[in-house]
């Protein structure tokens, strides 16, 4: 942009003299205007001079100079507002080195599809031309930002031009107006100078698009050739596509040396790791984040074990917290899982050779020997195949080589291992499994590439060597994840939760089950893919699943029946966990009735699952305004078989409303007598004293006579009949009787346990012990406790207790029976 020459001091002070002249004279028009209408004579007209017509664009001849003031420190700054010289060059040399980046991809792409590559090696390059496809749109989408901004700010000179234009041409009718001619013609200079600046910077940036668009339209066209020969690759699998091993031997190396290849090979690949990072920077800085707080964590938690009371260890589950590095780097690991959806193969390459010490560190204390082998071997022939293999830019010839001997390597191996384990049981049933498959696609991969099936045996050895690594890489996580959750569980802060201490173990098993089914789907859903299967598979059962089944008018699909079923198993699942928080942790809190809780947690698990079950059907495809049939038919099923489910489902409902028999109540009914522990659907469950549980029907809880031992309280009384012998004194018994009763600790205060002289009977007096349990469950104990506590008074006090009356057979038709006082009784036998 050409330079403005500032204003002078002589310039301003003529711009004020013209603002202070032109305000005077705004002022002075209406006392002027007020005195012509106040003369009662009309001055005569003037004749009517010829003027321009006034321009709504133009400046008003107040705001000239204010106007102009601005426009200069607008335009003074404009060249660093815009995009500058130094960005546009930046972009022009950004493309520039994707120009050069594209050709060189492009004869690498040629060569690759001249020597027929294998598939490994096109997704390679359709992954490095993806690359470079973001890049290309990430450039694109700067260009088209710039090229925006142009366009508002040259639209806008081109108006601030126009204004400038009309306020010139009525000012040069006034030829007085000398100073503002003076200030709009600068202004028109300047706006023509800065529109030419911003059109020559958006010609450079629209030059710049231009050539974007054609570089694209050269990637895209590279992606789908490559899409296109992966597909036909994959489709000629079971073709030969190279000749037997045996007539490539020693082909053509080239000029470059093995060195050299390595060279190149390995800084090819720092380049893409390189762009790959530089494409998925913020995702791993959050990694990084992650990694950096769960090392902090398990320090803590190391320390948290160091510092256990003295005389408790850390058990053997807790050892492996003992290690915060290995256990940060896995979780690091699988924070960094979902970036490497479309990361080369070197990237994945450094993730499995750090995925190494977490693995060994972690797994080996658990692992047997043989199931440490099959741990090294995984590890080894995975990097092998990652940095050795897969990675170089060896001829073809030489890969397969290298491929028949690791193969042949890995049977071998895999092959003594199963003779050495073939009588054990230190090897588990998946892995014996694993191990049997994994020796049989070696062996047909060995085969295939023997025989010139290239493509065939390259896709079955990374299947085999990356998904058996992939898998024992996803058992760190899970036995990690169950040692974590058991941890958390079983800590003696989560022991203040009522759920939590409850059900523990339940948590646990449910936990590890839970986790161990997600970690298992997203195993099959890498592992198909490895083995190129994935879409093929997925669109088969897509197809399935869609697939129309009519039955007379009536149509439905599979996948209706699936959705309905996954809402059910889910809504369930939500339903039931929402019912134990609710009626262990929230409302047990809120110092509600007895009882209430329970049937507040359980009502609501009935509406959720009704809302489920109706959102289920929705799901499925069944049209509700349809339901009413199935109402129907509901309505002839509880009239013939159903009466007794409707029955006890009803009887459930009262039993949860009016709260007569509740969770924790003690029950004798007919012969079941035990504590209730949960009011189901249909039935109940009692708790007995022996251990059982008994099911009992909850009509019958409704219909028959019920005894509830803990309905309005839960203390009961206990009542002791003591005869003592004649001779003893009854006011001492009497006393004796109620100090021991009221000083045992776990009878109750209140009401005051008291001791009755009941009578004489013909050989004792007779006495009873009143007193109260607090619970029924220590009715038993206490009553013992308070016969021993008696008897051992009645002893120390020297208190003769009644001896048994002695039997004698002497006439066989008469018993005589002598009591305590030498009398004797006979009686007919």
């Amino acid at each position: 942009m050409a330079s403005h020459k500032p204003l002078s001091n002589r310039d301003w002070i003529r711009i004020l003299v013209l603002l202070f002249a032109c305000s005077t004279l705004q002022a002075q028009q209406p006392k002027l205007k007020f005195s012509a209408k106040s003369e009662a004579t009309p001055a005569p007209s003037p004749v009517a001079t010829p003027v321009a017509t006034p321009n709504s664009l133009a400046i008003a001849v107040t705001q000239v100079g204010s106007e102009a003031i601005q426009l200069n420190q607008r335009l003074r700054g404009l060249s660093d507002q815009i995009v500058s010289d130094k960005s546009i060059s930046q972009i022009e040399q950004n493309l520039n080195d994707l120009k050069t980046a594209t050709d060189d991809k492009s004869r690498e792409t040629e060569k690759t599809m001249q020597y027929e590559a294998i598939f490994i090696e096109l997704e390679q390059c359709y992954q490095d031309w993806q690359s470079v496809n973001q890049e290309l749109k990430s450039l694109s989408a700067t260009v088209t930002k710039n090229l925006a901004a142009l366009d508002k700010e040259l639209q806008s000179l081109k108006t601030d031009e126009a204004r400038w234009a009309a306020t010139m041409e009525a000012v040069e009718v006034d030829p007085s107006q000398s100073e503002l001619l003076e200030l709009t013609n600068k202004a028109i200079a300047d706006l023509t100078a800065a529109i030419t600046l911003v059109e020559e910077r958006r010609a450079r940036i629209g030059a710049v698009q231009n050539s974007i668009a054609k570089q694209d339209a050269i990637v895209i066209s590279q992606i789908e050739e490559l899409r296109k020969a992966m597909a036909a690759s994959q489709r000629s699998l079971l073709e030969a596509d190279n000749p037997p091993l045996w007539k490539v031997q020693f082909g053509s190396q080239g000029e470059e040396s093995f060195t050299h290849l390595l060279r190149r090979s390995y800084a090819g690949d720092f380049k893409r790791v390189q762009a790959f990072a530089s494409s998925r920077q913020k995702g791993f800085i959050l990694v990084g984040l992650i990694t950096a707080g769960a090392f902090v964590f398990f320090i803590y938690l190391r320390r948290h074990l160091r510092n256990k009371p003295a005389g408790t260890s850390a058990t053997k589950d807790e050892e492996i917290f003992k290690r915060p590095v290995a256990l940060s780097l896995l979780v690091g690991i699988t924070a960094t899982m979902p970036l490497l959806y479309d990361a080369p193969e070197v990237a994945r390459g450094l993730v499995y050779l750090i995925g190494v010490v977490p693995v060994v560190r972690l797994l080996k204390p658990r692992l047997t020997m043989p199931q440490r082998y099959l741990v090294i071997t995984s590890i080894f022939s995975v990097l092998v195949w990652q940095f050795l293999i897969l990675l170089t830019q060896f001829p073809l010839w030489i890969k397969r080589d290298l491929l028949e001997i690791l193969a042949l390597f890995l049977v071998a191996w895999l092959a003594w291992l199963i003779h050495r384990t073939r009588s054990r049981q230190s090897v588990g049933v998946v892995a014996k499994t694993a191990v049997y498959v994994a020796s049989v696609l070696l062996i047909i991969a060995l085969i295939a590439n023997f025989v010139g099936y290239v493509g065939l045996a390259d896709l079955l050895i990374q299947g085999t060597l990356v998904a058996g690594y992939r898998a024992i890489m996803l058992y760190t996580v899970v036995v990690v994840g169950v040692l974590l959750i058991s941890f958390f569980v079983r800590a003696k802060a989560a022991q203040r939760s009522h759920l939590l201490r409850n059900r523990a173990d339940r948590l646990v098993r449910g936990s590890a089950y839970g986790l161990s089914v997600i970690v298992l789907l997203a195993w099959i859903h890498q592992t198909l893919n490895l083995f190129a299967i994935r879409q093929d598979l997925y669109e088969a059962i897509s197809s399935g699943l869609n697939y129309q089944i009519k039955i007379g008018s009536a149509a439905f699909a599979p996948k209706d029946i699936v959705a309905f079923l996954l809402i059910l198993f889910f809504g369930w699942l939500i339903a039931s966990v929402m019912r134990a928080i609710l009626g262990e942790e929230v409302l047990p809190r809120l110092k509600l009735a007895r009882g209430l809780p329970n049937a507040i947690a359980t009502i609501t698990h009935y509406v959720l699952l009704v809302m489920i079950f109706i959102l289920a059907l929705a799901a499925g495809g069944v049209e509700l305004s349809k339901f009413t049939i199935l109402t129907g038919a509901l309505g002839v099923g509880l009239g013939f078989g159903l009466q007794n489910v409707v029955n006890n489902f009803v009887s459930g409902l009262i039993l949860l409303f009016e709260r007569p028999v509740r969770v924790g109540d003690l029950l004798e009914i007919a012969t079941v007598s035990g504590e209730v522990t949960k009011i189901g659907v249909r039935s109940s469950t009692v708790h007995a004293i022996d251990g059982s549980d008994i099911i009992v029907p909850n009509a019958n809880l409704i219909s028959q006579q019920v005894i509830n031992r803990t309905l309005t309280g839960t203390r009961r009384r206990i009542v002791l009949n003591i005869p003592v012998a004649y001779g003893n004194d009854p006011s001492q018994v009497r006393d004796l009787l109620r100090e021991v009763v009221t000083t045992c600790p776990n009878v109750l205060k209140a009401p005051v346990p008291i001791a009755l002289f009941q009578g004489f009977g013909n050989t004792t007096l007779n006495f009873e012990v009143r007193f109260w349990a607090p619970r029924p469950e220590v009715i038993a104990e206490l009553t013992s406790d308070v016969a021993l506590r008696i008897a051992a008074a009645l002893s120390e006090a020297r208190i003769t207790l009644p001896a048994p009356p002695v039997t004698i057979l002497n006439d066989p038709t008469k018993v005589t029976t002598v009591t305590t006082d030498g009398s004797e009784n006979k009686l007919p036998a």
